[in-house]
């Protein structure tokens, strides 16, 4: 079963960063949550529970990175449909000034 993770970054230096090594960027965001703006915290909570609760993307693993309304996606997702809803439900939310599409789509290999 796939979940939803979000990471508020302190610098937009990070959400760069996340794209290539988002293990290393989430390890150095565990500590910090007190140095986040609260804007940025309710953010976080709004695409979670976006992502979490729409039944078309349930099931998939996506990280998402927000730093001063920049959001990164990243992740799998079976189908071209699900990496779209993705990206289309963040990009509804109010505060999201820009959304990085780095969620790649499953090869389905025929058996």
């Amino acid at each position: 079963m796939g979940k939803i993770r979000v990471d508020v970054c302190r610098r937009p230096a990070l959400v760069a960063c996340a794209c290539q090594q988002p293990k290393r960027v989430r390890r150095n965001l565990k500590k910090g949550w007190d140095s986040v703006s609260l804007k940025e915290q309710v953010l976080a909570g709004v695409i979670r529970s976006r992502l979490s609760e729409d039944k078309r993307i349930a099931g998939q693993t996506i990280d998402v990175f927000v730093s001063d309304g920049d959001i990164v996606l990243l992740g799998t997702v079976d189908d071209e449909s699900q990496r779209e809803t993705a990206d289309t439900l963040v990009r509804g939310i109010v505060g999201v000034r820009e959304v990085t599409d780095r969620i790649t789509v499953r090869r389905h290999i025929p058996a």
